[in-house]
């Protein structure tokens, strides 16, 4: 607990952008709060609740995944793939001069 909440900061302040953290954030916050007032208001059985709950984990999981995937396929296109290399020979020739020898042998 005590490294969760510092970790999960710092990816959503990399990850969200701060110009429209708010916006995007309330955007989830109002889907969440129905489905608890739907799940409150209704008289459900506990094991109903917690079937709707894994219904919704799973669809969340398809639609990671859904989104991962468009986002694997959009960056292995051959220019990003170019990219990667030439961050990859920058940090050799870095390594390289650093070292004051060859890289190569680590």
């Amino acid at each position: 607990v005590g490294l969760y909440f510092p970790a999960i900061s710092t990816l959503k302040s990399t990850v969200v952008p701060e110009a429209s953290r708010a916006a995007i954030y309330n955007l989830f916050r109002v889907p969440l709060n129905v489905i608890v007032l739907g799940v409150l208001l209704s008289d459900i059985s506990t094991t109903t609740a917690f079937a709707c709950c894994t219904a919704l984990l799973a669809a969340g999981f398809y639609f990671t995944l859904q989104i991962a995937g468009y986002s694997l396929e959009e960056t292995a296109s051959a220019e990003a793939l170019d990219d990667v290399e030439k961050g990859v020979q920058m940090q050799e020739k870095n390594l390289d001069d650093l070292l004051g020898g060859d890289a190569e042998g680590l």
